[in-house]
């Protein structure tokens, strides 16, 4: 058979297709809508005012969120600032609106909490605040439910200043559930929150100190010497790889593996999504639901684990920063703990081009092919 010039053009056209498709990366996109080809104008309309609104509805959370981080600070500093650096227990304050059954059982989470780690315990100044979040009106407006006042208990760290005493304050908000019973209580987030670093080791020294600060203690929400709960770990994270210093950490640059860990998109919490410079970031840490599992939440807890108690100690108070301390202890640079901590979480990463095995065995099958059919149908010469 005998292909004409065109047929040959039309032949190297659909091969050149089929191997762009097997090459390109998969796209992705963060809006559905945007999969679409063509959209009615009716549509387009809409569109818009779905995202006018979703930005003020994104707006007035953060409205919302940052007054109470206003009165958290307002209310932390006049209930501990005149006790100065005090250890031992924490100072518990309960709001008045805070029924004797509930200040009890919120007392059974703590010492649940601090129980494990015994002799550690009472090494810091550490504040407990309680308090109620069951409003459902602002300024004589209702409330919708997607200001999360479904859940029962969440928590807050307040980092140490001067008009707090330099205390690690912990706020705890109790929902609406906790007063309705049966009481169902949500306790994935333990009461001291990263404050439990505080009564178990102490003061942090002041780079470590600036360095959560910096981070709104995104890194430290939880302190226990448990061992981790792997299958959380692979149910929370199949789909996440990681952010791009995490990639850059795990195909082997040790300066992204430290800077994985500096005040980054984290420390900037629920304003990062939209940005929204009209309201400013609170010093507090995110108030957040999530199960606790992430490499940000258990990243502080889990080099306590490692090091132990008295070495993570020593390394919690030093003078110097984290990375430096860490050395001081170990004799072994930080990168290297964290990039293995990283690929515990998201696994491998390949830093240049490589394609998947599937995409590389497809194109050699679609080259394969293309060849077999060109053999086939090519014109043989004639002899003579």
């Amino acid at each position: 058979m005998n292909m004409s010039p065109r047929r040959w053009t039309l032949a190297c056209l659909l091969s050149c297709a089929i191997l762009a498709v097997m090459l390109l990366p998969a796209g992705s996109s963060d809006d559905p809508q945007d999969d679409y080809w063509w959209r009615p104008p009716l549509r387009i309309r809409e569109d818009k005012l779905q995202i006018r609104y979703s930005l003020v509805w994104w707006h007035s959370r953060l409205l919302m969120r940052a007054y109470k981080a206003a009165e958290d600070a307002e209310r932390a500093n006049r209930v501990f600032g005149s006790h100065h650096e005090t250890s031992g227990n924490p100072i518990v304050w309960f709001g008045p609106d805070i029924p004797q059954g509930v200040r009890t059982r919120v007392g059974m989470l703590i010492e649940k909490e601090r129980a494990p780690r015994g002799e550690w315990a009472g090494n810091g100044a550490v504040g407990i605040m309680v308090v109620s979040d069951t409003a459902t009106r602002m300024a004589g407006v209702q409330l919708p439910q997607l200001y999360d006042r479904e859940r029962s208990l969440t928590t807050v760290v307040l980092p140490p200043s001067p008009a707090n005493g330099n205390h690690c304050v912990t706020v705890v908000r109790l929902r609406h559930r906790v007063f309705v019973p049966p009481a169902d209580w949500d306790t994935h987030r333990p009461p001291l929150d990263g404050c439990a670093f505080t009564d178990a080791f102490g003061a942090p020294g002041a780079p470590i100190g600036d360095w959560l600060t910096s981070a709104r203690y995104s890194y430290a929400r939880r302190l226990s010497y448990a061992a981790p709960d792997t299958n959380l770990k692979r149910s929370y994270h199949w789909f996440d790889e990681g952010d791009d210093q995490s990639k850059r950490c795990r195909g082997g640059i040790d300066s992204a593996c430290v800077a994985a860990v500096r005040a980054g998109w984290w420390s900037d919490g629920w304003n990062n999504t939209r940005k929204d410079l009209s309201v400013a970031t609170p010093a507090e840490s995110e108030e957040t639901f999530r199960d606790i599992g992430d490499f940000e939440e258990t990243f502080v807890e889990a080099l306590a684990r490692d090091l132990g108690s008295a070495r993570f100690q020593r390394l919690w108070r030093s003078p110097k920063p984290l990375a430096d301390a860490y050395f001081d202890e170990t004799g072994t640079p930080l990168a290297i703990w964290i990039r293995a901590r990283q690929l515990y979480y998201h696994g491998p990463y390949h830093i240049g081009p490589m394609q998947p095995p599937a995409s590389a065995f497809l194109t050699i099958l679609t080259i394969v092919a293309l060849a077999v059919i060109t053999f086939r149908f090519a014109p043989r010469p004639y002899k003579i």
